[in-house]
């Protein structure tokens, strides 16, 4: 009877003894070299329907080699002053990295609707990014409304005194270095 061990599935591979298995899965393995994340509870409004950069919510990383991928991931609450559709982008130094939509005439971005003004939406993203360029890497967003109004990051549209409608949350952005 053979033994299989997990040594045999990883990345397909069939090995021809157990403790070299090991050592080539160890040897190929993916590891998280360095994690940064940041909170951001201030609120944040714009009326704007060209994008414009998310103050505070950023993270900054700097990969140790140009074969790092970064592994982005976060969430970021928001709502309007009346049902509109919002629009995200993801940059890296400036520059948009996701979705960077190409055909002409269109925006690119995340698409999100909200309802309601006492609604809200809890967007949570990812994307794994393998930069181009060592050295510093700043991951922003950039939001924009659809049609005339107003959005709100952290904070629902109806911000009364009221317990039951009103609410403050906060943002999370994480960048996670993934070598191998």
């Amino acid at each position: 009877m053979a033994l299989v061990g997990i040594q045999d599935y990883i990345a397909g591979t069939a090995f021809t003894s157990p403790s070299a298995g090991v050592a080539a899965a160890v040897a190929s393995a993916r590891s998280v070299r360095q994690v940064v994340s940041a909170v951001n509870k201030d609120v944040f409004t714009t009326t704007s329907t060209a994008y414009v950069p998310i103050t505070g919510f950023a993270v900054t990383i700097i990969p140790a080699s140009l074969s790092s991928n970064i592994l982005l991931f976060g969430q970021i609450n928001f709502s309007a002053a009346a049902a509109a559709t919002i629009g995200f982008n993801l940059l890296c130094n400036g520059q948009e990295i996701f979705p960077n939509n190409p055909v002409t005439g269109r925006y690119s971005g995340w698409a999100i609707n909200v309802s309601a003004a006492t609604g809200s939406t809890n967007y949570n993203f990812s994307f794994l990014h393998t930069p181009t360029t060592v050295g510093t890497q700043i991951y922003t967003m950039q939001v924009k409304l659809n049609a005339a109004g107003t959005l709100y990051i952290n904070r629902n549209g109806d911000d009364t005194a009221s317990a039951l409608t009103s609410y403050r949350t906060a943002t999370s952005f994480t960048a996670m270095e993934i070598t191998t």
